[in-house]
């Protein structure tokens, strides 16, 4: 259950609180924004952060939490590990800045990465079902 808290310490049930949900400021970790729907202002930002290794699942998850992106901003930011991997995977110039179409060439490579080394155990599994049922 989503919870609302202030910055005196007080926390409510989302449905309980003061405030309504669009003017509260919103944190979406990994393990809860999948299928979490809140209704923001039109003119939300947020703020993606980008971890080690992330793949298309995990970022389209995350920007979606914006359900309106033709006026809300998203702003993405990473650690010095993940900058230098998006550079690496980019062959990019030390002159040259990060742009959004380097993030998500670097995700999806990420991505066909995570599904090439899944491969052969979903071979596996699909083999021992077929033998086992």
């Amino acid at each position: 259950a989503w919870m609302l808290g202030n910055n005196q310490g007080c926390v409510w049930k989302l449905h309980q609180a003061p405030i309504r949900e669009q003017d509260a400021f919103v944190i979406f970790d990994e393990a809860h924004c999948r299928g979490s729907d809140m209704k923001l202002k039109s003119d939300a930002m947020a703020v993606l952060t980008l971890g080690t290794g992330m793949t298309k699942d995990k970022i389209m998850q995350a920007a979606g939490r914006m359900r309106k992106l033709k006026t809300q901003e998203i702003v993405v930011v990473a650690g010095q590990d993940v900058h230098d991997q998006i550079v690496i995977r980019n062959n990019i110039q030390c002159d040259t800045s990060i742009e959004i179409l380097h993030v998500i060439n670097w995700v999806m490579m990420n991505t066909i990465d995570a599904a090439r080394s899944g491969l052969h155990a979903w071979a596996m599994n699909g083999s021992h079902f077929c033998e086992t049922y």
